[in-house]
């Protein structure tokens, strides 16, 4: 439970960043700072997670084992890192130009994209059912944007160009992390777990 805990507080420092820098006044603080910030605290909080379970050897074994035996793997799987960590900063500055449904709404083109770059890059097959959905769920992205969300508290282009393209950021990541994953070299060199 512990862990989980932790992993969802990591997780959530930057959407509890985001608001706080509405709610509270005073001068705003920078996007690329609180990004940068809410990495290190994932990396902390990752450090501690094996740290727990294997102590601080198993921490040495495991950063030995990524950065002097596993280079390339670790290299490929720090691709989606790096893309990850462009799109939290695409988010804050799209939710920073956004109402917060609008944010919301347009936060969930991330699905359709996700299918639609897992059709492309792994042969993956969608029933038509499921495009149904995510067409539904496209057109009403399109309703609210059409219909308009009153409350934006910036420049509406740059904040939806900045929310799409973070999340075709994150399907992207997600289909090249799961691609890694099922790729058998890939996936044992780097969830090996060390010796105790």
């Amino acid at each position: 439970h512990t862990r989980g805990l932790v992993t969802l507080a990591a997780m959530d420092v930057g959407i509890c960043t985001r608001q706080l820098q509405r709610l509270c006044p005073g001068p705003r603080f920078s996007d690329l700072t609180a990004v940068i910030c809410s990495e290190f605290v994932k990396l902390v909080a990752s450090c501690a997670m094996i740290v727990a379970e294997s102590g601080t050897n198993g921490l040495a074994q495991s950063l030995r084992h990524m950065l002097c035996e596993e280079q390339r793997s670790t290299a490929l799987m720090g691709i989606p890192g790096v893309i990850y960590a462009a799109q939290n900063y695409l988010y804050f500055l799209g939710g920073s130009n956004l109402s917060v449904t609008m944010y919301q709404v347009a936060k969930q083109t991330a699905i359709p994209a996700t299918a639609v770059i897992s059709v492309v890059c792994l042969g993956k097959h969608v029933d038509a059912g499921r495009w149904i959905a995510l067409l539904v769920l496209t057109a009403g992205v399109a309703i609210v944007t059409l219909h308009g969300d009153t409350v934006v508290s910036g420049n509406l282009t740059v904040g939806l160009s900045c929310v799409l393209v973070a999340s075709v950021c994150s399907a992207f990541a997600s289909v090249f992390t799961e691609a890694m994953i099922k790729s058998e070299r890939c996936s044992r060199e780097i969830f090996r777990k060390p010796a105790k």
